[in-house]
């Protein structure tokens, strides 16, 4: 890159090249987990201080309910990235096998017109097994984290809004693809 200025240089790296500005941060990756005895999703809430910034925002405390994530802030795959990340943020134990990436693998940009940031999104099934139902709270005190672990059901998902774009993404695509197989009386039947 010819002609660019670091303006910053910390977690993120932010340069100039001319008129742009380019925030440099590490890729990342989301997880929707899915219990599908319960028919509830796994989401983490937590203090997310950037949106105390946002006007649209509109809660005070910073606070986000969203799909579990992780950034690439070491040396590691895809999938173990994955597993590390919902086992940090949730408690539950999965296997790279457990997990379904999206589009094909492929990341996906968050905002090029800023961040090189790309996201792997990906799908996981569990069984009420796989997790301690009364524990709650998580994350990485290193890094701050203070994440409370929310089971929500899919009926009060689809009255839900959301202000995470990664999140609201997963939801859309399991209820367009695996929604219609787990709505089905015969697989209601079975989970019993």
């Amino acid at each position: 890159m010819e002609n660019v200025n670091v303006v910053y240089d910390g977690f993120v790296k932010v340069f100039k090249d001319g008129i742009h500005e380019i925030v440099k941060v590490t890729d990342s990756i989301s997880v929707l987990i899915f219990d599908v005895i319960t028919s509830q999703f796994v989401f983490v809430e937590q203090p997310r201080p950037a949106m105390n910034y946002s006007p649209q925002a509109d809660n005070l405390d910073g606070k986000l309910l969203e799909a579990p994530a992780g950034r690439f802030d070491y040396n590691t795959t895809v999938k173990k990235l994955i597993v590390n990340e919902v086992k940090e943020e949730t408690g539950i134990i999965i296997t790279e096998d457990d997990v379904e990436l999206l589009n094909d693998g492929e990341a996906l940009a968050l905002s090029p017109g800023i961040l090189t940031e790309m996201m792997f999104l990906a799908y996981v099934e569990i069984d009420t097994k796989d997790y301690d139902l009364d524990e709650s709270k998580f994350g990485n005190a290193k890094e701050g984290e203070d994440i409370t672990r929310r089971l929500i059901s899919v009926d009060h998902i689809q009255r839900m809004f959301f202000k995470d774009i990664k999140t609201f993404a997963l939801i859309q695509w399991f209820m367009a693809e695996k929604w219609p197989y787990y709505s089905q009386p015969r697989y209601k039947k079975n989970k019993k």
